[in-house]
Parts: C-alpha cells; structure tokens; sequence
C-alpha cells in the first residue's frame, strides 16, 4: 500500500509542491462548497476568489454569518474591492490572526494573500479541516503516482505535512532573499571568507548554520521510508511528520514569522539602498544595520522555536504549551508499518534535536558558570584591592584631618593676632589723630607768634628809626644849646672885658 512519502521523491521541486498545495486549498474550498449546490467549483484561487462573492459564501457557510451590502455579480474593480473588503472587515471583527492583507492584493489575484485568508478561516471556524486539506493534496499526489488510490488512507501521516512544509519553505526562502541584499552589500566591503566566519554579519550564513546538517541528512537518506526531522530538511516536502487538527494554527504562526521578516527586510532596504558615501554616514548606517541584524537573529530564533512547535503538534497533535490529559493518537490502529515507522524516526529525530539542544544550553550554562566563576574570583580580588585602597585612603583621610585640625588652630591663633593688631592699629590711629590735633594747634599757636614777632620787629625798626632821630635831635639840641651856651660865654666874656676895660 503506497503513501505519499512513497510516491513524491525527496527531490520534488518547489513549483510541484506549491501547486499540490494550491490543489489541497481548492480541495478543501471546493469541499466547504458542496453544503450549498448553487455554488460552482472552484478551478481557479486567484480568478475564481478575485471578485469576493465565493469568499462571502465561504463565511457563510463555515461561520454561519451572511454579510450584508455583497454584490452577487459585481462587474467593475471597485464592485470587486468592496466585496473584499466586506470580507477583510469580517475577519477584522472576529479578531482572527491573519497577516495583513489589503483588498487589492486579493482583486490583483496575490495567491499569497488568497491562501493566507484561506487558511486564517480554517484555522478559526474549521479547526479540523487541516485534515480535509491534507487529505485533498495527499490524494492528488496518489492519484499521479500509482494505481493504488483507492486504498490510499484519508488520514495519512505524511500527507498532513505537505502545506506545512511549503509555507516553512516560504519562511526560509524569505529570509534568505531579506539577507541576499545584506550579504551583497557585505561583500563590497569584505571578502567572502571573513563573513562565513563571522555568520552574524550575514542573514544567509545564519541560514546556513542553522540548516548545516540537511546535507548530510539528505545524502544518508538512502530509503524512501526515511524521514528527517522538518528542522533539518525543510526543503523536502516528503521529510516530514503528520499533522491532525492544529495544522492550520501552526502554519499561520509560520506565515506570521514570514511576514515578520519581510516588514524587516523593508525597514532597512531603503537605508543602504541610498549609498551615501559619507564615512559617519556608513558608521551610523552600519550600526543601524547591526540593530536590523539583531532584529533578524531574534526573528529566526522564533521561528526556530515555531517549527519546533510544529515538529511536535505534527507528532503528537498539540502544541508544546497546551496542556492536555491524554497524548492524542496520531496513527490509527490499522495505519501501516511504513508510516509508523516514519513517525518513530521523526520523533526520534526530534529527540535526538531536543537532546542537542540540552547538551548545548548545558554546555552553554557551564561555560556561562565558569565564566561567573572567573568573575566572581576577579571581583573578590578586586575587592580585596579596593579593601586595601580604602584602608590606605582612611588613613591619608585620617591624616588629613589631624593636619586640618593643626591649620584649623594655627588659623585661629593668626586671626587672634591679626585682631589684636588690628586693636593696637585702630589705638595707634587714635593717638596719631590726637597728635596730629595737637600738631595743628602748636601749628597755629606757631604762626600766631611768628606773626607776633613780625610785628615786634616792625615795631623795633620803628622805634630804632625813632631813637636815631631823637638822638639826631638830641644831637642837634646839643650841638645848639653848646653853641648857644658858647656864645653865652663869649658873649660874657666881651662883656666882662669890657667892663675891665
């Protein structure tokens, strides 16, 4: 009995595994459809979906909810738009995950667009209808392989995984096409060697690391019964575990993943797209792409946690995080050996990543240990040190102080005698202005007897000038009253001889 790991090769080509996707979608549309007969088939996403009449039958029908104001046959773009965004705003309102999507992606006929709505509606109303959907693109791919479709299992475990794998293909080529701009902007400034070595500059060489082993899984697959873990093969569409009810959930985390890096990869292509050729400009643009790196990296360690999700809601049926009583049986009790033994070898393979991955953090948490180890001995070292220094830093503190306390006193007793001198100053100004009152009035007393003498002496010259002519007088009296006195005698005298005679 085949499967569909037997027919479809582990080389498929890309372009066959979207277009069994895409006849899995019209399947599963086609199969929501049948509940109302006036409704044709759909042959066609991207005409069949463009005019938003069959995606307001698909509401109706799978969420009991008939919009209002649809236009059944519309006949120009704007007619076409309206209803489609009547759709966009129903799924608005239910609050359903969906990355964003306009109505002229869905007019223009994005399969993108179209298949993402396709699948939020599935995911929300049908949560089971992952498995109609699955079994649509595993029975197409039985019928082109072998004869043996009417045997052919609706439920199959591989078959589950084919729209999985396609969108986690998605994810990868997007990331790597956001780092191809990246990587060339890098090799203008460096060599190619310098950035395999450095992965971190470079989204392509994260890539690359993080999918270093499918090679090796590839070459060893040797069977067509084996099946690596999706981590580790995400190209092959045949490399995978089954998936049952949350199928859907899980590729829309991963189509949010992929929007997630195309908003990235739109933020930062403008900037080096502009080329400036200043050097501080290229600093600060690498530094922005640096940032835009980081961004990145996070973003791929989301995703690797989603696929790890993934890997395990296609083994057991739920996600890591939700919390179930019983383990949900994903092969039935009459499912062949060939896909039981795939899903050993999966869930083998998925412990084998699990158990790397513990050995990893292990290693890293010991690494991580010993590192705190070195710093804590480092600090203790350096504390002692600091320990030291502060102890010498108290004693020139203490120091400090006595010699504080030393200049504090000698201060002191300068002020003591600067204030005592400035009392005997402020005495000796006192004494010196009394002095110099009395100096002022010997001064005047000076100048009132010099001016005394002055006069005596102008009084003496008078009175010499005076006595000189009074004794000129004098003189002359004399002089006169000796003449006079002398002519008395001789006048005497002649009388007295006369006489005689």
């Amino acid at each position: 009995m085949g499967t569909p790991v037997d027919v479809v090769p582990h080389h498929t080509s890309q372009p066959a595994a979207l277009s069994q996707q895409l006849q899995a979608y019209v399947a599963w549309v086609n199969s929501q459809l049948k509940k109302k007969p006036t409704i044709k088939p759909v042959q066609d996403l991207r005409q069949d979906l463009r005019d938003g009449v069959i995606l307001a039958s698909l509401i109706e029908i799978v969420a009991g909810e008939k919009l209002n104001g649809v236009q059944v046959n519309p006949t120009s773009q704007q007619e076409m738009r309206e209803n489609v965004e009547k759709v966009l705003q129903f799924v608005a309102s239910k609050k359903i995950r969906m990355h964003q999507t306009s109505a002229k992606d869905i007019v223009d006929g994005n399969l993108k667009s179209i298949m993402r709505l396709i699948l939020a509606l599935a995911a929300h109303f049908k949560p089971g209808s992952g498995r109609a959907m699955n079994h649509s693109a595993a029975g197409v791919t039985g019928k082109s392989s072998s004869a043996s479709s009417a045997s052919h299992r609706p439920r199959s475990a591989a078959a589950v995984a084919q729209g999985a794998v396609a969108a986690l293909a998605d994810v990868r080529q997007d990331v790597l096409q956001s780092g191809r701009d990246v990587f060339r902007h890098r090799q203008r400034n460096s060599s190619m060697d310098e950035e395999i070595e450095n992965p971190y500059w470079s989204v392509r060489a994260l890539v690359q690391q993080y999918e270093g082993q499918q090679n090796i899984a590839l070459e060893s697959h040797s069977s067509s019964l084996a099946s690596p873990s999706p981590i580790h093969s995400t190209k092959s569409e045949s490399t995978v575990t089954p998936s049952e009810e949350k199928a859907g959930y899980a590729i829309i985390h991963t189509e949010e993943t992929e929007s997630k890096t195309e908003e990235t990869e739109s933020h930062f292509q403008p900037d080096w797209q502009a080329g400036n050729p200043v050097s501080h400009l290229e600093n600060s643009w690498e530094e922005q792409l640096l940032e835009q790196q980081d961004h990145l990296e996070k973003e791929m360690e989301e995703a690797k946690k989603m696929i790890s999700g993934l890997q395990a809601l296609l083994l057991n049926g739920s996600l890591p995080e939700d919390e179930q009583e019983g383990s949900f049986e994903l092969c039935e009790h009459g499912a062949c050996p060939e896909e039981q033994l795939i899903i050993i070898r999966s869930r083998l393979d998925q412990s084998v990543e699990e158990n790397q991955d513990l050995k990893k953090e292990l290693l890293k948490c010991k690494q991580e240990a010993r590192n705190l180890q070195g710093i804590k001995d480092a600090l203790q070292q350096r504390l002692a040190q600091q320990d030291a220094s502060v102890l010498q830093l108290k004693q020139e503190l203490l120091r400090a102080n006595m010699d504080k306390e030393e200049l504090h006193n000698q201060n002191v007793d300068l002020q003591r005698k600067v204030e005592e001198r400035n009392r005997l100053l402020a005495e000796y100004k006192k004494e010196l202005g009394q002095k110099d009152r009395h100096l002022q009035q010997h001064q005047t007393k000076l100048d009132e007897m010099l001016r005394q003498l002055s006069e005596a002496s102008y009084q003496q010259v008078d009175l010499e000038r005076e006595l000189e002519h009074k004794e000129a007088l004098l003189a002359h009296c004399m002089k006169r009253e000796a003449e006079e006195v002398w002519e008395a005698l001789v006048y005497t005298s002649d009388c007295q001889s006369d006489v005689f005679v």
